[in-house]
């Protein structure tokens, strides 16, 4: 993800597990998670704020309560860029929504 504003939809049906790494620059990214998976989110480096909703705050990792107990299970790794970098995480159970 570049400068600017970045959307990253990963909503929609898994049919399996799968590990993601998302490199921020500057700016705000919104990423979109599906309802009904479990996901582990791990922020490291320069990353402003987090706003997080659906997710809870273990250490350095966002933690969704269904993860390690649902069929499909996602793993983010997020490292970020600017210090000044904004990223919300929603869950989105269906199709994507704007927020």
């Amino acid at each position: 993800m570049g400068a600017g504003e970045s959307d990253l939809d990963l909503t929609g049906k898994h049919a399996h597990d799968f590990d993601a790494s998302i490199k921020g620059g500057v700016g705000d990214a919104t990423v979109l998670l599906p309802g009904g998976v479990g996901v582990k989110a791990r922020a490291e480096g320069g990353i402003g704020k987090i706003d997080v909703q659906g997710l809870t705050k273990e250490g350095y990792s966002y933690v969704k309560d269904a993860y390690g107990t649902s069929d499909v299970t996602i793993d983010l790794n997020v490292q970020g860029g600017s210090a000044t970098s904004t990223w919300r995480w929603f869950e989105v159970d269906g199709t994507a929504q704007s927020s």
